[in-house]
């Protein structure tokens, strides 16, 4: 009882944060503040139970204590080490299947940062280099922001890829998104997953398909033709087949695509269909377009998919940023208040 009452605030955080995300997830569930909540109210959960087991350990057996201090040091390096290393081999073989550039190298990027700065971190510890060590320290703050919010996307992103079909009605109408052509007019394996998925969703039902996507300068036919045709070939009629050719973009797929079903007096849920990396971003921009349903995607190759999740995570921070900016700003507060502070002393 006295150990329950030493940690209560713990539980009324988590339970504060419990609640916010099953609101959040009951009123509409395409919002990346569900994930926040969901990962604070996980966080508090698992810091309190630290907590209490490490208040336990000091009043009965301090050596383990301090054993278990330890073993967390350890995991979390070695968790940094491995992920790094991960990342890097990912990179690479990425690199290698899709061509060198930016978008394929996030993954190789992402892990050389992670045991550069954990690298880092070893040699001002073993020099005693106090000042590289405080810069370290500043650094971790805004890392740490956003490695909880990638955290955050990557957690929610896949619990609402598995819940969002069950919440919501069945579709009077499913939107395909389209991607790039190979040879500037076929359908690529990554595109055909999603044409597959989509029929999938529509079922027997002949409800209409929206093609959305327009023609690239490197293409000869738009998107949306060649998406058609491959629909076609597969047996769904033509008359079940509506075309947007016109967007360059994921909102204007939506956008277009929202206007061409109201043309044709369709009205209600939709599923969206893009590539599962790209679901839950689709589903935020659903919302913020005002179409009502869910996103659904297609699978992608296992090594795609690291580099494709950064990018996507990276396009939510810059599509939302005066919050992640205001996020940073007050991730970053403790370490203002310490330049304020040292600034402040006298010399």
């Amino acid at each position: 009882m006295r150990h329950s009452r030493q940690y209560w605030g713990v539980w009324i955080v988590t339970g504060v944060f419990a609640a916010c995300f099953g609101w959040r997830l009951a009123r509409d569930p395409r919002t990346f503040r569900a994930g926040l909540y969901l990962t604070g109210a996980l966080g508090s959960l698992i810091l309190g139970l630290l907590a209490g087991r490490m208040r336990e350990l000091e009043r009965f057996a301090s050596i383990e204590a301090g054993q278990l201090i330890v073993a967390l040091a350890v995991a979390a390096v070695g968790t940094v080490v491995v992920l790094g290393f991960a990342l890097v081999g990912n990179g690479l073989v990425t690199v290698r299947r899709e061509g060198f550039g930016l978008a394929h190298l996030l993954s190789l990027l992402l892990g050389l940062a992670l045991l550069g700065l954990l690298a880092a971190w070893i040699w001002a510890i073993a020099t005693e280099a106090r000042t590289a060590a405080t810069v370290l320290f500043a650094i971790m703050f805004p890392a740490g922001y956003f490695g909880v919010g990638f955290a955050s996307y990557l957690l929610y992103g896949r619990i609402y890829r598995i819940i969002a079909p069950t919440m919501s009605p069945r579709p009077k109408a499913v939107i395909v998104l389209g991607a790039g052509l190979a040879g500037g007019h076929r359908v690529t394996p990554l595109l055909a997953a999603r044409l597959d998925r989509a029929l999938a969703v529509a079922g027997p039902g002949h409800i209409p398909i929206v093609v959305s996507g327009g023609k690239g300068t490197d293409e000869s036919v738009s998107e949306a033709a060649a998406m058609a045709e491959y629909l076609e070939e597969r047996g769904v009629g033509a008359e079940q087949i509506l075309v947007e050719d016109a967007s360059r973009t994921t909102a204007q797929n939506l956008e277009y695509s929202k206007a061409v079903l109201h043309e044709a007096g369709l009205a209600g849920p939709v599923a969206v269909v893009s590539s599962n990396y790209h679901v839950f971003r689709t589903a935020m921009l659903m919302r913020a377009a005002g179409l009502p349903g869910y996103a659904t995607g297609g699978k992608v190759a296992a090594y795609y998919w690291p580099s494709a999740a950064i990018r996507e995570f990276a396009a939510i921070c810059a599509e939302h940023l005066p919050a992640t900016l205001i996020g940073l700003a007050m991730a970053c507060t403790p370490v203002f208040v310490l330049i304020a502070f040292a600034l402040a002393r006298p010399a």
